[in-house]
């Protein structure tokens, strides 16, 4: 990343830097220092089929 050719990093969910809240956090800020311009959390799945339930039923 610090070269600059990684700059979008996905991830099922920040429990990937630690469990610690706190811990998480300052992973992401140390990525993003090293030049991850964004982290982005993948849905899970069931949160996919809950989406598309919703909509649906609108």
């Amino acid at each position: 990343m610090k070269d600059g050719s990684h700059q979008v990093l996905l991830i099922p969910g920040s429990w990937v830097f630690s469990s610690n809240e706190y811990r998480a956090h300052l992973a992401h800020q140390v990525l993003t220092a090293a030049g991850c311009r964004r982290i982005l959390t993948l849905p899970t799945p069931l949160a996919t089929i809950w989406r598309r339930r919703s909509t649906v039923a609108n």
